[in-house]
């Protein structure tokens, strides 16, 4: 998609870094932009400067882990703009440290969230 002016863009992952920037973006391109985090404050912040660049926004706290709260959420973005055109899964987390002296709790959530996050 080379043109977002009037498409409706979600944006996972928003409260900061990348998804940050790219929800800014997009609404400096004139898309309607659907923003979500677990960072509450910082999606606040993201929220206000994607509205400081002319857009319409959508702003949620979400965990995508959470497959229900995801499979609610596209729904409530989908009937608050009447669709959705594109959607950049960009929340993730990474974890540092030697494979050997990680508990598995680490990985597992390592695993929830950059991989089931986008499954949900």
């Amino acid at each position: 998609m080379k043109d977002f002016r009037d498409k409706v863009v979600v944006v996972t992952g928003a409260g900061s870094g990348i998804g940050r920037e790219l929800a800014v973006k997009l609404a400096q391109k004139g898309a309607k932009v659907a923003i979500s985090d677990v960072d509450a404050a910082g999606l606040a912040t993201t929220e206000r400067l994607v509205r400081e660049a002319g857009a319409q926004v959508h702003t949620q706290t979400l965990n995508v882990t959470e497959r229900q709260a995801v499979l609610d959420y596209a729904e409530t973005v989908a009937t608050h703009f009447g669709g959705v055109n594109a959607i950049f899964n960009n929340a993730g987390i990474a974890h540092h440290g030697e494979v050997e002296h990680t508990d598995f709790k680490d990985i597992e959530r390592v695993i929830d969230i950059d991989f089931w996050g986008v499954v949900n």
